[in-house]
Order: structure tokens, then C-alpha cells, then sequence
């Protein structure tokens, strides 16, 4: 099939009058088409005493057809478009393209147009039956294939974006706005059907219909189908966020909202009407016609499925995907790892489908506040739904929450995805207890391995890694460097910038190639020419030195780069044999932007050394700021015993090391 429902638009909520594009509800592939697309509109009429009676309109090519009646409360309109197999386009005769077609929405609040659309290669069938969704959705699929349903809600009040899809939640939350409305008592489907669109999925054209199989349209699946000769407990299938059709031992139709709890227990909100002992109706709305109801709070379903024929029930439930909590409330120490697979599973409404990514984000109080997650060897940052860390299912095992360095708790959120729908968060809680400094580290080697490490990535991206990120180029790949380097009589703290600069050179930790954009050959006044590499010597030494800087040191900076550009075009890059021009370019800038760091920090020039070390002693006292530029770190409060000051500007007393190094890292 090339004709499907655009699974980007669950359903639309609109202005009074306000015109849809009718096309953009389909995706549509210009080959093998089927005959016959039919656009098929119901809207039941089944409003209050406050509805204007309006109702949209279908518009194209300069003509436009209204609603008309086809028996009770259902007013249909429909047209027939025929494939060009020439053009690629669906068209009829009086209405022009489909890719023209414009559906004006009612001005009636509440009111609510079912637009379903099915294709068939039976013309007799398309053109006797355009006007009555009710038959087509009863052919065979070998006939006519339904392809789903689009509802367009007239709300005027609906001050928010229409959602692009629809959770459990969001099921609830949009049922309990419509608690205190009032409702023909004969509109179920249309309450229904609104509660549905505002959450941002659009009922199937069969949900309003009894005795007929469901069928499934967009994000609503079928959880269980009777009339198709399903059996069993449905009852006790029921959860929230689910939709519920059946007739009634009285021989009419209901359909209801489930809101909350599961079984007999559920609660369901809908258009119930509460008679007393007189006959009067108790929630009655009181506004001249004896149809009309006030829609009550959340009821309990016993009242209702006591009276469901069990083979008419039809429950749709939407597909997404659910997250269980096996741990609602965890404990760890402070600094410490919890690996969060544990704590939860996943699953889908549709046996056959799979998991594919999850999303993660956390709020935390106390210390908790500074936890972050580690994906791999990777601290990542997600602190609301915005901003939340992704994952792909393969890689759940290696997501771990970070606990800060003191006690506090935090409220975790997890949500799944199956390719086609988010499912709702779900939070978890971990207790943080007791407190942590950050981890110790030689001070004989800190100014060759960890300065270094926080000054080199700070100054060319902006900011300094995470804590973990520091720590492993501090830990793992600067000692190496510093070894060479005083093996081979070379100053081992110019040794290891220039180590850096060369591997950040290419980009961070995080996949950013900020100081490419910015320092880079492609970047604007910066060409790989002997100008280009003088206005990018000129840049570096404004950066690194500030007011430190003199005439001379842009020129020393540019003869290192133009030193490295000669050995890289000799000897190559570690990795990469055969480079390009403006990789070696890069390459040599970032060694070169390495030796400028080492020279300011062996000689304390400008202000890197001591916001390095200003740096390290807030990590060491757990008030640093990690993926923050150095200038914006708290000024370090005097270890006990030290004298106060504003600004440190000495290392010797640093002991502690705080970054991922990416795994690229490679050693030269």
C-alpha cells in the first residue's frame, strides 16, 4: 500500500473556521496506487443546547460541499478522487487535486468531524458509498481498505499545539478537563472522540459503530474484539488510558473513558447521567433541554460493565509502549553508581514489537541536584524532559545514575520508544546518603597531567569535561605522555597540551567540533594560508594569554603552528596516514593552541593557570561546576589552615582531579 495516514499528525485541534490542509494528513508514494482514494466525513450531531448547529465544509478547485443528513444523528459528506497514474496525483472532476483539498472547520465548540479515508479499485462501491463511512468501513479488505481516521476538534480554547501523538496520561489529563461540561447525554462517542483528539490520537471510524470488529487507526490498537469472536476476560485486560465500546443489555450503545486503576476497579469518566429515587436527573446541566448533563468525576466501572453484552465489547488501547517499576524507591551512597536497567522494564501492546530507545532525565534535591547519568564512559547531563539523555535499547545496560557528591534525594524519569510512539514517564526515586570528595590525585603531577586536562579542553571549547572525562585523560592517557616527554628531555606540562590540543583538535567528548567551527581552516577569516593561519595565530593569543599577551606572541605561536604543519605533512596524523590539507591544518592549529596553553601555564601568563587551579580546588570541596567554562566557576573557599583568597593562582595545593576521555584518544 503507497497511501498511508501521516503518523506525524495524531489528530488536530482547531480554531473555529480555521482550514486544514487535507493532504497533509496522508503520506502519499507516486507509484502503484490503488484506483480510488475516498475522503469520507462524519459528524454526529449530538451537542448541547449551546451548539450554533455549524459544521465544516470540504473546498477545492473554487467548489464547496457541506454536511448533509444520512439518518439520526450522523451528517456525512464525501468525495471520490481518482489516481493519475501520469501526474501522481488523486484528483476529481469538480473538487481538483486531493493535494488542493481544504476542510474549514466547524465554529461550533466541541464539535467533532471524523475524516477517514479508505481506497479501493471498486468504482461502483467508491462512488455509491463516498457519503457513508458506515458501509465502507464493513466492506472486505480485499475490497476497500480503511486506512484511519483524522479528527478535527473545533476547541477554541485550546491554547497549546495539538500533541503529535497520545499517552496514557495524556488520555487521562484531557477526560478530566471536560469533568463540569455540559453534554448531550447521548453523545458518548463524540466525548469520547474529543478526549481522544486532544490528547493527540484520533479514534478509528469503527469505535462509533456496535457489533462490528474494531480495526486499528493510527496509535489506537484493538485489546480485545469481541464481535471478531475474541473470548475470555475483559475485564480484567482493562487499564488506564484504554477506550471501551459496548452495547448495553438495553440493547444501545456506549462507549467510555477508562482514567485510572484496571478491572471492575477502573474508574471511568464519560457522559453518565445520575437519576434519584423521583426520576429526576441529578446532574442535570440546566440549560433548558432535558438532553443535556453536567459531566460527572470519575466513576466506578462495575457500574457500567455489569450491563456490557460480552460479545459486543471492543477495547482500544493505545500503542505505546509501558514502563513497570520493579524498584520505586532505591538507596545509594553518595558517589556512588546505580545501574538503572534494574530498577525497571519495558514492554509493548504489541507482542511483535520491539523496544528501540529510551529517554532519561532527573530531578534531584540536596546533592542530588549535581547527579548526572554515565552512558558508557560517557557523563551525561539531563535535568528535564527538554533536555533528556536517549539512548538506544542496546545500550541500557551501560546507563548508570551518578550520585553527587552529599547526600539528597532524586526523582528519576524514564520514558521507552517503539519506533513509532513514546510511552509515558515513569519516575523512580534514589535516596542519596552521606557525602564524598572528589577523588585524590598526586600533586607532584598535577601540573603536567591535570591542569592540563581542565585548561586545554576549557579554553578551546568553552568549558571544561565532566568530572569522570578529567579524570580518565588525568588518569589514563596524559601519563603516558608525560612519560615520553620526560624520557626525551622534553617540559612535560608543554608536552601534554600538546598532546591535547592535537586530539580536541578534531572535537570533544561530547561530539562537538566547536573549536573547528570557530578556530578551524573552514572558519571565516581563518582560510588555510599563511593569512589565515596568522589571523588564527592572532585569535589564540588574545584566547589563551588575554592581557598577557604582546606584540610578539601571536608570531611564536604562528612559527609553532607553521612547525607542526610540516611535521603532520611529513609524518601524517596518528590514524590517518594519508591527511588532507585543512586536516593538517587543524591538527597543527590544535598542537600549536596546545604549546600557547603549555607556555601560559609553565609561566603563569593570562588567566589559565589560576582558573585551572581555582577549578580543581571547587572540585575538591564538591562546589565545582563540571561542562562550564572556567571563568564561571565559584571562587574556592581556603582549604582549613590556608590563608583566604579571592583568586587562586597557584596549583601546589590541588589534590584532586575531576573528565570522559573519549576513547579516540589517542596517544603520540
Amino acid at each position: 500500500m503507497t497511501v498511508t495516514l501521516n503518523t506525524d499528525i495524531g489528530s488536530v485541534v482547531a480554531q473555529a473556521g480555521q482550514q486544514i490542509d487535507v493532504a497533509a494528513l496522508l503520506d502519499i508514494t507516486a507509484r502503484n496506487n490503488p484506483t480510488y482514494l475516498v475522503v469520507s466525513l462524519l459528524d454526529r450531531d449530538e451537542y448541547t443546547a449551546s451548539s450554533n448547529g455549524n459544521m465544516g465544509t470540504l473546498s477545492g478547485d473554487g467548489h464547496t460541499i457541506g454536511f448533509s443528513n444520512i439518518g439520526g444523528d450522523s451528517d456525512t459528506v464525501g468525495i471520490v478522487f481518482t489516481y493519475n497514474a501520469s501526474t501522481g496525483q488523486y484528483t476529481n472532476a469538480t473538487y481538483g487535486n486531493l493535494a488542493n483539498l481544504l476542510y474549514t472547520a466547524s465554529t461550533n465548540t466541541n464539535d467533532n468531524t471524523s475524516i477517514s479515508f479508505f481506497t479501493t479499485n471498486n468504482s461502483n462501491l467508491a462512488y455509491e458509498y463516498a457519503n457513508n463511512p458506515y458501509v465502507l468501513e464493513l466492506d472486505s479488505p480485499a475490497v476497500t481498505h480503511y486506512l484511519g481516521s483524522i479528527s478535527v476538534v473545533t476547541q477554541p480554547a485550546f491554547a497549546r499545539p495539538t500533541p503529535t501523538q497520545a499517552t496514557p496520561d495524556s488520555i487521562e489529563a484531557a477526560a478530566m478537563s471536560f469533568v463540569g461540561e455540559a453534554w448531550n447525554m447521548d453523545g458518548c462517542w463524540v466525548l469520547a472522540s474529543n478526549i481522544s483528539a486532544e490528547a493527540g490520537a484520533s479514534l478509528p471510524i469503527t469505535s462509533t459503530s456496535l457489533g462490528i470488529p474494531g480495526v486499528p487507526s493510527g496509535e489506537w490498537i484493538v485489546a480485545f474484539n469481541g464481535p471478531a469472536g475474541q473470548a475470555g476476560n475483559w475485564e480484567s485486560m482493562i487499564t488506564a488510558g484504554e477506550m471501551v465500546v459496548f452495547e448495553t443489555s438495553a440493547t444501545s450503545g456506549h462507549i467510555t473513558t477508562v482514567v485510572s486503576g484496571s478491572g471492575s476497579s477502573a474508574m471511568l469518566v464519560d457522559n453518565i447521567t445520575y437519576v434519584n429515587q423521583n426520576g429526576q436527573i441529578v446532574n442535570s446541566a440546566n440549560d433548558g433541554s432535558a438532553n443535556d448533563i453536567i459531566i460527572s468525576a470519575p466513576h466506578l466501572a462495575s457500574q457500567e460493565w455489569a450491563m456490557a453484552v460480552p460479545g459486543s465489547v471492543v477495547v482500544y488501547e493505545l500503542d505505546c509502549p509501558i514502563i513497570t517499576v520493579k524498584t520505586a524507591v532505591s538507596t545509594d551512597a553518595a558517589g556512588a553508581t546505580e545501574v538503572l536497567a534494574a530498577l525497571f522494564s519495558a514492554s509493548n501492546p504489541l507482542a511483535g514489537q520491539a523496544i528501540t530507545q529510551y529517554q532519561f532525565y532527573d530531578v534531584g534535591t540536596g546533592g542530588a541536584a549535581s547527579d548526572s547519568f554515565m552512558v558508557g564512559s560517557t557523563d551525561e547531563i539531563g535535568h528535564s524532559a527538554a533536555n533528556a539523555i536517549t539512548v538506544s535499547a542496546s545500550a541500557l545496560s551501560t546507563v548508570d545514575l551518578l550520585a553527587g557528591t552529599s547526600s539528597g534525594t532524586d526523582t528519576i524519569e524514564v520514558r521507552a520508544f517503539n519506533g513509532s510512539y513514546w510511552g509515558d514517564w515513569i519516575s523512580m526515586t534514589v535516596d542519596i546518603s552521606g557525602n564524598v570528595s572528589a577523588p585524590p590525585f598526586p600533586v607532584a603531577n598535577a601540573n603536567d597531567t591535570t591542569i592540563p586536562a581542565v585548561a586545554v579542553e576549557g579554553s578551546m571549547y568553552g568549558a571544561i569535561g565532566s568530572s569522570a572525562e578529567i579524570t580518565l585523560l588525568a588518569t589514563q592517557f596524559l601519563p603516558a605522555q608525560v612519560a615520553y616527554a620526560i624520557q626525551n628531555g622534553f617540559n612535560p606540562q608543554i608536552y601534554a597540551c600538546e598532546a591535547l590540543g592535537l586530539v580536541f583538535a578534531f572535537g570533544n567528548e561530547n561530539g562537538s567540533t566547536g573549536f573547528a567551527t570557530a578556530f578551524g581552516p573552514s572558519a571565516v577569516g581563518m582560510p588555510n594560508t599563511s593569512a589565515g593561519d596568522a589571523a588564527f595565530a592572532a585569535a589564540a593569543a588574545n584566547t589563551i594569554f588575554g592581557s598577557a599577551e604582546t606584540t610578539n606572541t601571536p608570531g611564536a605561536i604562528d612559527v609553532w603552528l607553521t612547525n607542526w604543519k610540516a611535521f603532520y605533512t611529513q609524518v601524517g596524523l596518528p590514524g590517518n596516514s594519508n591527511p588532507t590539507a585543512d586536516q593538517i591544518d587543524l591538527a597543527a592549529r590544535g598542537a600549536a593552541w596546545g604549546d600557547a596553553v603549555g607556555f601560559a601555564l609553565a609561566n603563569d601568563l593570562g588567566p589559565l593557570s589560576g582558573q585551572a587551579a581555582n577549578f580543581l580546588e571547587d572540585a575538591a570541596q564538591g562546589t565545582a561546576v563540571y561542562s562550564a567554562s572556567l571563568s564561571s566557576q565559584p571562587t574556592a573557599a581556603p582549604f582549613q589552615g590556608a590563608a583566604s583568597a579571592s583568586v587562586v593562582t597557584t596549583a601546589s595545593d590541588v589534590q584532586v582531579t575531576g573528565v570522559a576521555a573519549p576513547i579516540d584518544h589517542i596517544v603520540v
